[in-house]
């Protein structure tokens, strides 16, 4: 069996992909040589292929570089090489002694010719150049075949014995079947394919669009983008009218991978291939066309393309001569006038006669069972145009270099010049420096004075203000050399060494604390601090020192000597600078103003002190001057006033502690947050309500004015340390907090992007430079702190994963931010799904649209991972941008955030990082926007693509909301185009499936999958607690519900709660409790007994706490996970057919269902009533929900995608 090796540009067609006319074509060549009996080796640029199993009639032989080409043709030894494209020839091996078969299926120069970045006539010698390298030529047209024959005899091969063959473009004659249209449909016009700058159809398209208006009735799809395999290709768009008259009549989609694009082909009724006419057009054949006829798409094309004859003969179309013909064609069409199910049978005969692969590759494969080198002769033409260059060159550097000699002289005396500018600039530049270093200098001494000054005013204004409890005594010591106070307050600088030697040595116990360990908030940053710098032999200053113990840790490291201070242990003691060992020293001192020589430590290190320091600007300067060069500041320090905690919160009032660090505590204070939100009077406000005036006055004392803390946010710290003479060496959020969406809005509303008001702790370490900088340095160095974040984000974040990402099996989930804390339906499925699948693949990535941080699942386990700052930033969009431009569309507030990744470049980026770094197999999107977060790593990686549908959201909330029809029409279409792209879509519900079939996603993609319940999860809560937290006696009946309120069907069901379910039960004589759990509550309940518990933890306790469960549901979509989570609990459950669709349950055995509101309140009484009934009923819910367990719901999603 002869070996052919097929050289081409793009893969051949596989499903999920767009695919290359050369891909095609070459494909063609392929199954017909094949077909005669011929091995095939497929060959390709690496870079052109996407993950696939390849198919078994040929060798894929995918090459990188030149040099692998060569290594591929000696490896596998082709009887013939096929080349694709003319300019490959320049990949060849010189001298290969194996026959080259070229194929010129269409009129590059004439294409050429459209295109203003290729230079004819260079071209045109290089084109002539290939053709002289080939043995034999395949074409498409009789046509083309004129026009190639003329440029073979001008590269100097004889046509004697006919070097060039006709080939269509052709097809497999085992042709798809075309659905049948019912009788009412209307006729689809389809144009399709790649906008080349020589295929112009602006004007027919227009027409046609206009024709359609007129006549109401019949639609157009186009089908068309750019080359798959250039970005930067110089195809163009369409120039089409607007206007609301075409939108029902107008669809428009980008390329469509080949077997999708078959689908949208056999639901078309006609194929358009009209454009303005020219000379490639008349010389071309296209792709699309037999595309059309290989679907049964009778064509309207234009009479001067060479397959009109033949599209005229079998009558499988229209042949326009004129533009007034249009008009009447499709006016027949639309009128049933034309008999379109014959042409549509014409159409299919004319390709299987006519352009049958298997018959149309004859003359190639007669050629390849009798290969044959032909003689090369080098035509006096092409030696003319030689000739005629070389001379052209020799004239073009003659008259260049006469140039450069006239010019000598005068070019001398402008470097002159422009020497002695550079000179003087030099001169003036050093004197202004050395003038303004002096005022530098200045006002340096100047702005120490007058700060000196202002602080001794603001302490003493201070200490007038403070309790007896905080004032500060006099203080009493005679050694005003050795004691940091009174060196302070005569502004002497003190020699540390020399204050060593002075000092006796006074081991006081408390400050020692010998035999403790740090606070486990002291651990961290002690550990850390070494990853920066060693104490070996080094001076440190510890700001902020309550004790020795740390220090201490220090000096079993080998730091020779530190110093501690603080300004609040010595409020009451005579002696304020104590030598507790040899090498360490605990003092008063404020860093502001610390009266040491300059260039005395090595290390600044500071934990939980940077939040208390006032005039932080003024204290970093001071810790600029007390550093040696290249010496470091550490500072590990939180709350952050900008983060949930930032009151900072720690006093006693009437016997009970408020803790900042204990939520619990403070929760009756304020929430997370409302310390920002809130003003004075907001607060005060809200505290009147459960306090006397007293205790609100001390409260807002606490929170907005105690000068423990200083108030400054994320953002503030970052102006400061940027603005300050330091290099910043690190930044790290080491606290970060969940900000609820709405919160997160409110808080950037008031005060802006900059602040990241999840940062709690914060490290950040600082570095003196070696030698000051100038203002030129400054900014050198700025851009060198760029350059190496650039550095590790290439080199650290990009290429060092290439290597370790190879052999993993990895999936993402993509989806929405409201993930944490798991306490809704959606983040439930999201969650459990993400755990339970991390026990089948290596990794699950949860990728959310949360720009900090993703989430990392191994075997159930999960952990963080933060994005790199500076892709945090890349293409960042505020959520208020992206709300507002959705909103315009016409999408509702509260579901625009499911829309957020058609707009987020940010979310994709950060996706194809997680891609590039991790490997990515599985794409899993839950809800259908969030495939389009995957575009960008799917394009680079490849991949399979999911979607989760929860609900088939189009129809979801068209249903909930009043929307414009536009908004209607942009969710339907959007949804189901990114069905139709995923390789799976899994629904939780027949009821879905059958939707999104209706509403065109394709059967053979959709799953059903139902949701799962974590069954463990149930089993171990305990719901005592509950009980007793809401104040509910053990005999007491306890009704729930539970969801996010924001969520209009959810808001309404619990209305209805309030308003007819508990007072029909009341009028009854029942009056139960009914915990309603979830976040986004109201801000008052309608009804006493109506208790909303706002976002909890776990749901679990509270279900188990529950008698009954009732879901009074009038709207929503998808499968209701409350009712599964019900049933794990074994809750009894009540509810309407709304309630409990998507699950399918026996009404009266597992569940019980009532439509009609009095008989929904008289089944919760007769299950009040009936303990047994509530037992049997909550163990048959039980006995439901055991098949439908995580473990058992991710085997069945792992089985799809491996299948």
């Amino acid at each position: 069996m002869s070996k052919i090796m097929i050289l081409t540009h793009g893969l051949y067609p596989i499903p999920g992909h767009t695919v290359s006319g050369n891909g095609i074509r070459a494909w063609g060549l392929a199954m017909g040589l094949v077909h005669h009996g011929f091995e095939v080796v497929y060959s390709t640029r690496a870079d052109t292929i996407h993950p696939h199993t390849p198919p078994p009639e040929v060798t894929l032989a995918p090459y990188s570089d030149k040099a692998a080409l060569h290594r591929l043709i000696a490896e596998h030894k082709p009887a013939v090489l096929i080349v694709g494209y003319w300019t490959y020839m320049h990949l060849l091996p010189p001298d290969m002694d194996i026959p080259v078969v070229m194929d010129l299926l269409a009129p590059w120069l004439l294409e050429a010719d459209f295109q203003e970045s290729y230079d004819m006539e260079v071209n045109a010698i290089d084109y002539i150049k290939c053709l002289t390298q080939a043995d034999y030529f395949l074409c498409c047209t009789q046509r083309q075949k004129a026009f190639h024959t003329a440029w073979l005899f001008m590269s100097g091969l004889g046509c004697k014995d006919n070097p060039i063959d006709v080939i269509p473009i052709s097809a497999d004659p085992d042709l798809p079947v075309k659905p049948a249209s019912p009788p009412e449909k209307e006729p689809v016009f389809l144009y399709g394919g790649v906008l080349w700058p020589w295929r112009n159809p602006d004007t027919w398209l227009s027409q046609l669009l206009d024709i359609l208006v007129a006549e109401n009735r019949g639609r157009l799809h186009l089908i068309t983008g750019k080359y798959p395999l250039y970005e930067d290709s110089s195809s163009g768009t369409l120039q089409l009218p607007q206007g609301p008259q075409y939108q029902r009549i107008l669809k428009q989609s980008d390329l469509l991978p080949y077997d999708e694009m078959e689908q949208y082909y056999l639901q078309a009724d006609v194929g358009i291939e009209l454009s303005a006419k020219n000379c490639e057009r008349e010389f071309s054949f296209s792709f699309r066309i037999i595309e059309y006829l290989r679907c049964g798409l009778p064509v309207i094309c234009n009479d001067f393309l060479e397959v009109a004859e033949l599209i005229k003969s079998y009558d499988a179309g229209w042949v326009l001569d004129s533009d007034d013909a249009l008009a009447t064609v499709v006016k027949r069409i639309l009128t049933g006038q034309e008999d379109l199910s014959q042409k549509r049978a014409n159409a299919q005969r004319l390709l299987k006669e006519r352009f049958n692969r298997y018959q149309t590759i004859e003359p190639l494969a007669e050629f390849c069972h009798h290969p044959r080198k032909r003689p090369k002769n080098k035509h006096f033409l092409l030696s003319l145009v030689q000739h005629d260059q070389n001379v052209h060159d020799l004239q073009y550097n003659v008259t260049a270099l006469q140039a450069q000699l006239g010019n000598k002289d005068e070019l001398l005396a402008e470097k002159e010049a422009r020497i002695g500018q550079f000179k003087a600039e030099r001169e003036r530049l050093v004197e202004t420096q050395t003038v303004l270093y002096q005022h530098y200098e200045q006002a340096r001494e100047q702005l120490a004075l007058w700060q000196r000054i202002a602080e001794d005013r603001r302490l003493s204004t201070r200490l007038k203000r403070l309790s007896p409890f905080h004032r500060v005594q006099p203080a009493i010591t005679s050694q005003q050399e050795s004691c940091l106070f009174k060196a302070a307050e005569t502004h002497q600088k003190l020699n540390l060494p020399r204050l060593f030697e002075q000092l006796p040595l006074t081991p006081v116990p408390e400050l020692l604390k010998s035999e403790e360990e740090p606070f486990d908030y002291q651990q961290i940053p002690l550990e850390r601090l070494f990853l920066y710098t060693d104490v070996s032999d080094k001076t440190v200053l510890e700001i902020g020192a309550d004790d020795a113990v740390l220090l201490s840790r220090l000096a079993q490291k080998g730091m020779r000597s530190g110093l501690g201070i603080n300004n609040w242990y010595w409020n009451d003691k005579d002696v304020k600078t104590v030598k507790v060992t040899d090498n360490i020293i605990i003092s008063d001192g404020d860093i502001r103003a610390l009266p040491l020589e300059d260039a005395t430590f090595d290390v600044i290190f500071t934990v939980a002190a940077f939040e208390h320091i006032h005039d932080l600007e003024v204290a970093l300067a001071e810790m600029y001057r007390l550093l040696k060069p290249g010496g470091l500041v550490y500072s590990y320090y939180g709350p952050l006033w900008s983060s949930g905690i930032g009151h900072h919160l720690w006093f006693e009032r009437d016997g009970k502690c408020y803790r900042f660090t204990d939520e619990a505590s403070t929760a009756p204070l304020l929430k997370n947050y409302e310390h920002l939100l809130l003003d004075r009077e907001e607060m005060a406000e809200k505290l009147s309500a459960d306090w006397e005036q007293e205790a609100v006055n001390d409260f807002l004392y606490q929170i907005y004015d105690t000068p423990h803390i200083n108030r400054y946010t994320y953002a503030d710290y970052i102006h400061m340390f940027n603005a300050s003479d330091f290099e910043l060496v690190h930044l790290e959020n080491f606290g970060k907090m969940a900000i609820e969406p709405d919160v997160h809005e409110q808080l950037r509303a008031k005060f802006g992007e900059e602040t990241d008001f999840s940062c709690a702790t914060l490290e950040v370490v600082l570095k003196k430079p070696v030698h000051a900088p100038t203002r030129l340095q400054k900014a050198f160095n700025r851009i060198s702190q760029g350059a190496s974040l650039g550095y590790r984000a290439v080199a650290q974040r990009l290429l060092m994963p290439l290597w370790q990402r190879w052999g993993k099996e990895n999936l993402a989930i993509v989806t929405r931010d409201d993930v944490f804390p798991v306490d809704h339906g959606a983040a439930a499925k999201i969650f459990h799904t993400a755990r339970v699948l991390s026990y089948d693949y290596d990794e699950v990535y949860l990728i959310t649209s949360g720009r900090e941080k993703f989430y990392i699942f191994r075997q159930g386990e999960m952990q963080e991972e933060l994005y790199p700052r500076l892709l945090r930033q890349l293409w960042s969009s505020t959520e208020y941008f992206l709300r507002d431009k959705l909103m315009a569309a016409g999408l509702p507030h509260n579901e625009s955030f499911l829309y957020f990744p058609k707009l987020d470049k940010n979310f994709k980026l950060r996706v194809l990082y997680v891609a590039l770094q991790k490997r990515i197999n599985v794409y899993q999107a839950e809800f259908p926007a969030f495939l389009d977060a995957c575009r960008w790593a799917y394009r680079v990686f490849g991949g399979k693509r999911s979607i989760v549908e929860h609900n088939v959201e189009f129809q979801r909330i068209s249903d909930t909301y009043q929307l414009p029809d536009t908004a209607k029409t942009f969710l339907k279409d959007y949804e189901v185009k990114l069905c139709n792209l995923a390789d799976y879509v899994i629904t939780v519900s027949h009821n879905d499936t059958k939707g999104l079939i209706e509403a065109g996603v394709a059967k053979k993609k959709i799953t059903m999958i139902p949701h799962g319940v974590d069954l463990e999860n149930f089993d171990a809560e305990d719901s005592a607690e509950i009980r007793n937290r809401y104040g509910l006696r053990e005999d007491e009946i306890v009704l729930m519900f539970h969801g996010i309120y924001s969520y209009a069907p959810n808001g309404q069901a619990a209305e209805l709660i309030g308003n007819t379910v508990l007072p029909k039960l009341n009028a009854k004589g029942y009056y139960p409790k009914c915990l309603a759990v979830g976040k986004y509550p109201p801000a008052n309940s309608n009804h006493p007994d109506l208790i909303y518990t706002d976002v909890v933890k776990h749901v679990a306790p509270y279900t188990k706490t529950a008698d009954i469960a009732i879901v009074p549901l009038q709207d929503g979509g998808g499968t209701r996970m409350k009712i599964l989570e019900y049933f794990a609990a074994g809750v009894p459950v009540v509810a309407t057919q709304k309630g409990a669709e998507g699950i399918e349950v026996v009404q009266g055995q597992d569940i019980f269902i009532e439509e009609d509101m009095d008989k929904f309140v008289n089944q919760i009484i007769q299950l009040i009533e009936n303990p047994e009934l509530r037992q049997q009923i909550g163990q048959a819910g039980r006995h439901f929900v055991e098949q439908l367990d995580w473990r058992k719901i991710g085997e069945r999603y792992v089985k799809l995608y491996r299948q």
